[in-house]
């Protein structure tokens, strides 16, 4: 609790120390009396709330610098590390985006290339179709040929054909 006390000029008549004081007497009192006296009309409204805090008046310059500089530390790695952060999670959706990019680019080559090979496949199986059509009406007319080949010569011999 605050025991510091502090010096003040009372506007009324108080006790203060067990002591009965007049207005214009200068008194010292901690936080908490000096709000009592400020109830019963012998201190103006406002004056314990302006007197100093004892953490504040206990506070050495030194001290204070201390913990300016701490706080200062604080807040500057608070402030660097969310900067850090920003930066990574901003190069981290730059590099996603870029790789999104490359991937459409590839599918997209990919994909043309591939739908150029299956026309390619396409024409070749035609043409096979085609081939295989032909090389079977030369060897139907191949055979044939034979055949009429093998029965000119039986009857040209008189022998009967095999």
């Amino acid at each position: 609790m605050d025991d510091q006390t502090h010096d003040v000029v009372l506007t009324g008549p108080a006790k203060v120390g067990g002591e009965v004081k007049l207005a214009g007497a200068m008194v010292a009192v901690t936080r908490k009396h000096a709000l009592q006296l400020e109830m019963s009309g012998a201190l103006p409204l406002g004056t314990a709330e302006r007197l100093p805090r004892p953490d504040a008046a206990a506070l050495t310059s030194d001290a204070f610098e201390q913990a300016v500089a701490a706080k200062a530390q604080e807040l500057a790695e608070a402030v660097t590390g969310a900067a850090i952060e920003a930066a990574i999670a901003e190069r981290i959706g730059g590099i996603e985006n870029e790789a999104d990019a490359r991937i459409a680019l590839l599918e997209g080559e990919h994909r043309a290339e591939l739908e150029v090979l299956d026309h390619e496949l396409d024409a070749a199986k035609v043409r096979i179709s085609e081939l295989e059509a032909k090389v079977s009406a030369e060897t139907s007319r191949a055979d044939a040929a034979e055949a009429a080949l093998v029965a000119s010569k039986a009857d040209k011999s008189g022998k009967p054909a095999k």
